[in-house]
């Protein structure tokens, strides 16, 4: 019988460590052979440290006393250890004879610095490989480690591991520190490995290191601790398994970090700064990003205009400019890359306009990706959109990017949590869409142009490429609004576009805080192909919003509109205030007819408004600070909504009035008063009512009362130090209970909820 290849057991180790928040750098630490070479910049760094147990003369392993317990001793690792079958495998069922589970003595890691005991394995030939991962530099990290195992065409399955890790399908039910996901099999030099990704998740269960987070000088727990041949592998197992055939089983370890500030969690921010890792993207890989730290202009433009790499990643330690040119001139990256990353860190890029036309941020078909940075522009940058802009003409994501000029985009485009600012014209969109059939993404951004005169918000438009114009896919979520002219969005295009929209705020679009999309009036006749969901859409010429600054203008301008047969009328205060005494009537809001208005400051007694229709108050604030009432119904027949309001002192709905609705209010005391009182049948939706501030005792009714035979229903609603007052035959509706059906008058005080 021929007797069992030897492979011995060789680790190459690597660290690589990447900062993505204001304030980072990048660190690259290679450890080959145990000869370390450390190349540190910033306040990123760590180390990784492997470990085994000790020996005596006669090969039996070092014992100590440490932290009480029995524990082997570690030392530094070493190359080049007999990897044999294990005999006692662990990967047995429990009840075989060649079962062996964990050794009785532990080891303790409180002596490299980590914490915890780690078991080993009883049977024997199993083979020591702790690693750790230290924090050795100033700012709070996530971690992770890659684990490559040569297996050539072997079986991999024959491979076995001891760690401190849950495998990812079970990591929900487990407090283990480490996660571990198999990638699958990647190869290196022409060699077959089986990859492991081991994400650090710290342990829950004592509260350290939670939510993966590594402070500043500490270290993780281990995670890789031994490695063992199956007993059942068999001489040609082990010439299968040693692929590149030097009588050693490789194992690649390659540990990573990311700053923690910033990121949500461990995956994210890891995976934002080095890509997922896959079977193709991975250390080792051919198409492994390149990485660099520019140190001024010139290297920062050599990084982006790498031609080789697949991927190209940049970590700025300070503020950069970059030269753009004309068209598709000076495009970034070559034919083969597919991504380029520029992570700024806080710091801002200037893209510098070297032509007198137009001047495009373009790459060579790579999607460009800009994280926390602020970018402007220079040089030829006055005029036109088309000069003035930064001018996009290939695939890019923004994420927490401040813009002090307007952006344009040709291809696709995301944007998230980025602030967009322009107060160098006048006229000028936040955001150009030139229509290529592309989809537009925006989800919590701000498009502020209030400080630029007459200041607009998106356009989708075909200046330039007229009928070759395809249709946009536009989708804005959680954003808000804030401009001077046009609407939120203007579309001008045959090719129409679709329009997803998710709670937007446009009361700050002073033209027309109700309908979220205009159609210009050139393409009034492709109004149809302009879809709009979730939001409002009108044609130019037919959005009504009347701009006024007092209480006469606002009367004049509801007489008008009436007079003129309107029955949907806006009125836009623009935040001005407003005295509402006597301000509305039946025949300025008659019967059949709705009044909504914005952005109303009303400072002051607001008594003996009436009204026959519906008038509907969104995002104005109602504050008397004289105690008198800060609004007041008391005639007419009709019906007061009140959307995101603030309402503060004493408020009364007379009899008369049909129905009072609330949504998204919040309800106040003035110091001098705090009852909101309802005569009629109101509803009120995820209102607060709060009037900790106005405690008047048994005076007043601090809060909310109902009376005259009504029914108020409360649906999620908060109360904070608020009285509730049910006149007799009145009723309390608390999310979908009575909550008090009055035949007598009863008095809840401080009914918090």
């Amino acid at each position: 019988m021929a007797k069992l290849k030897k492979i011995l057991l060789m680790g190459v180790s690597y660290v690589l460590i990447a900062a993505l928040a204001i304030g980072g750098t990048l660190a690259y630490l290679k450890d080959e052979d145990s000869a370390v070479n450390v190349m540190t910049l910033g306040n990123v760094s760590i180390e990784q440290h492997e470990y085994e147990r000790a020996t005596n003369a006669d090969g039996t392993y070092k014992t100590a006393t440490i932290d009480g317990v029995t524990s082997y001793v570690l030392k530094k690792f070493t190359q080049g250890k007999s990897l044999l079958p294990i005999v006692g495998d662990p990967s047995l069922p429990g009840d075989n004879a060649g079962y062996a589970g964990f050794d009785s003595t532990v080891v303790r890691m409180t002596q490299v610095g980590s914490y915890g005991s780690m078991q080993v394995f009883a049977g024997k030939n199993a083979q020591d490989k702790f690693v750790t991962v230290e924090n050795t530099g100033k700012t709070d990290a996530y971690v992770r480690t890659l684990v490559a195992i040569e297996c050539g065409t072997g079986n991999a399955k024959l491979i076995g591991t001891g760690s401190r890790c849950v495998d990812a399908d079970k990591a929900a039910t487990s407090t283990m520190p480490w996660i571990k996901y198999e990638i699958g099999k990647i190869v290196v030099d022409n060699n077959t490995y089986f990859l492991f990704e081991y994400v650090y998740r710290g342990a829950s269960d004592v509260k350290r290191h939670e939510n993966g987070i590594l402070p500043a000088g500490d270290t993780t727990y281990p995670n890789l601790a031994q490695v063992y041949l199956s007993s059942t592998a068999t001489n040609e197992d082990c010439i299968a398994l040693d692929g590149n055939g030097n009588g050693t089983l490789d194992i690649l370890v390659y540990s990573q970090a990311v700053q923690a500030n910033g990121f949500d969690d461990a995956e994210t921010a890891l995976n934002a700064g080095f890509g997922d890792i896959t079977t193709t993207n991975h250390p080792w890989s051919d198409d492994a990003p390149a990485f660099s730290v520019p140190k001024n202009d010139a290297e920062f433009e050599n990084a982006l205009k790498d031609t080789t790499s697949k991927q190209i990643i940049v970590n700025l330690e300070g503020d950069v400019t970059y030269d753009v040119a004309a068209w598709a001139s000076d495009a970034m990256g070559g034919n083969v890359t597919e991504l380029i990353m520029i992570n700024g860190n806080g710091h801002t890029i200037t893209f510098n306009q070297t032509n007198s036309d137009w001047n495009n941020i373009v790459t060579n078909g790579a999607k460009l990706i800009i994280n926390n940075a602020k970018i402007t522009n220079a040089g030829y940058n006055d005029g036109p959109w088309n000069r003035h802009d930064l001018n996009f003409a290939c695939d890019v994501e923004l994420n927490n990017v401040v813009s002090d000029k307007a952006l344009a985009f040709k291809a696709g485009a995301t944007l998230n949590n980025v602030t967009i600012s322009d107060a160098n014209t006048s006229d000028t969109y936040a955001i150009w869409i030139q229509p290529n059939g592309q989809a537009v993404t925006l989800d919590n951004c701000v498009i502020d142009m209030l400080a630029c005169t007459d200041g607009r918000g998106i356009k989708i438009d075909n200046q330039y490429i007229g009928d070759a114009a395809k249709k946009v896919t536009l989708n804005v979520s959680n954003t808000t609004f804030k401009t001077e002219e046009k609407s939120a969005i203007i579309v001008k295009t045959p090719a129409g576009a679709e329009i997803n929209l998710f709670n937007l705020d446009i009361y700050g679009v002073t033209a027309d805080p109700v309908n979220a999309v205009w159609v210009d009036e050139a393409s009034a006749a492709y109004a149809d192909l302009v879809v709009v969901n979730g939001g409002k859409k009108v044609v130019e010429n037919q959005a009504k919003t009347n701009v006024v600054a007092s209480k006469s203008e606002m009367k004049n301008a509801l007489t008008n509109a009436v007079a003129n047969g309107e029955t949907d009328i806006v009125i836009n205060a623009n935040g001005q205030t407003i005295d509402m005494s006597y301000g509305l009537n039946t025949s300025t809001v008659p019967a059949g007819t709705t009044v909504t208005i914005y952005n109303a400051n009303i400072a002051a007694s607001s008594y003996g408004n009436a009204v026959d229709g519906t008038v509907v108050f969104e995002n104005c604030t109602f504050e008397n600070p004289n105690g008198a009432y800060s609004i007041h119904f008391d005639a007419g027949n009709g019906n007061v909504v009140f959307n995101n309001c603030t309402l503060a002192g004493w408020c009364s709905f007379g009899s008369a009035i049909k129905s009072v609705e609330m949504n998204n209010c919040t309800i106040l005391g003035n110091g001098i008063y705090a009852m909101t009182r309802f005569y009629q049948d109101t509803v009120m939706n995820n209102c607060v009512i709060d009037c900790s501030n106005t405690i008047t005792d048994d005076k007043y009714v601090d809060g909310l009362s109902i009376v005259g035979g009504a029914t108020l229903t409360l649906n999620d609603c908060t109360l904070i130090y608020s009285d509730l007052e049910v006149g007799a035959g009145s009723k309390l509706v608390a999310d979908g209970s009575v909550l008090v059906d009055a035949v007598d008058y009863t008095l809840i005080k401080n009914a918090d909820r």
